[in-house]
């Protein structure tokens, strides 16, 4: 009986780890397409901006993205449903890289961003004393409707 039951769990554990593998490699393929497809957009991107603006491209090229193939299009890229997404050269791109976008290779980051004071600089900058990075100079009533009508310039960290 303890036979079978060790024969068992080593078949279990056989095939999860088999299971396991092959999502793992299903994932990596599927990164490797998105990187494809976004491989002649980030050449396109570069092309253009080597020529318009070489500071920013030679600056890019020393980066560690630049360093790692990390192209403009995979951090800029947006969807067309993004509030600051805009058609640029036939790619649908948003100029802000939000926390939300860099989370697709850095959610450890994003996460430990999240409890950070700088998580609120959107709502820091909106306030009426912004020079010491803390809201402060209205009562409740006031920031509600300050908060209202600069709510679409507000930085959304849930939005890319």
């Amino acid at each position: 009986m303890r036979l079978a039951s060790i024969v068992f769990a080593s078949a279990l554990l056989t095939g999860f780890s088999l299971i396991c593998g092959i999502d793992q490699a299903m994932a990596q393929r599927g990164r490797a397409a998105a990187r494809s497809e976004n491989a002649k957009q980030n050449d396109t991107c570069f092309q253009c901006h080597s020529a318009l603006n070489p500071g920013l491209a030679q600056e890019w090229l020393a980066s560690a993205h630049g360093q790692k193939g990390v192209g403009c299009y995979d951090c800029h890229k947006a969807e067309k449903t993004d509030s600051d997404a805009f058609e640029h050269n036939g790619a649908t791109i948003a100029v802000i890289v939000s926390p939300k976008d860099c989370g697709g290779c850095h959610q450890n980051e994003v996460d430990q961003q999240k409890g950070s004071h700088h998580a609120k600089a959107g709502e820091i900058l909106a306030s009426l004393d912004n020079f010491l990075g803390e809201v402060v100079g209205e009562d409740a009533a006031e920031r509600q409707v300050r908060s209202r009508d600069l709510a679409k310039y507000r930085y959304r960290p849930d939005q890319p």
